[in-house]
């Protein structure tokens, strides 16, 4: 399975025509959010990402929403799954997406949730997976905005800022792999 992953393109219009390019060798695309800057963008970002006719799945990041992500996708890459505390199998693997930013950013525009909303989410999804008897590797890839806390996570003075539930989540889960941004 070749993935090209990435995150954070912040409406970088370069970016998008050289990730359509990469995907041609792609078997998955997976976009960890922030395709849109502080809610403006999104639209036009999503739609230069439209061309990537590979397999493709996206969370949103804290710069939009869940809702807002999907509605872009829908009008501009309707080849994307969007996902946000939901499972989709694409070209066999199991694909699970986190959006926002966790712990909670602080800023008032942004999309955040908070450890007990991101504990709920992942809870609900095993109870689910449960319940259609799926066994061993419940998940092949996790894709968050935000990094587990003490991966990836670390800003100013090495101050983490990952999220202690997405670390839990990534522990019961074990998938092959995990994609995140953010930081």
């Amino acid at each position: 399975m070749r993935l090209l992953v990435f995150s954070d393109i912040h409406q970088d219009k370069r970016a998008c025509e050289d990730l359509v390019r990469r995907s041609a060798r792609a078997d998955l695309v997976v976009g960890a959010g922030d395709f849109a800057t502080r809610h403006d963008g999104l639209e036009e970002t999503i739609a230069a990402l439209g061309a990537i006719d590979a397999p493709s799945v996206v969370a949103p990041g804290n710069n939009e929403t869940p809702e807002a992500l999907a509605a872009a996708c829908a009008a501009g890459w309707p080849r994307a799954h969007v996902l946000h505390g939901r499972v989709a199998t694409i070209e066999g693997w199991r694909v699970l997406g986190i959006g926002a930013g966790v712990p909670p950013t602080g800023k008032e525009w942004s999309f955040d949730l908070d450890e007990e909303e991101v504990e709920d989410l992942v809870g609900a999804l095993e109870v689910d997976l449960e319940a259609t008897g799926v066994e061993g590797r419940r998940i092949d890839a996790l894709v968050t905005h935000s990094p587990p806390r003490g991966c990836c996570d670390e800003v100013a003075r090495g101050v983490p800022m990952g999220s202690v539930a997405i670390a839990e989540a990534v522990r019961r889960l074990r998938p092959r792999v995990v994609v995140c941004g953010h930081v």
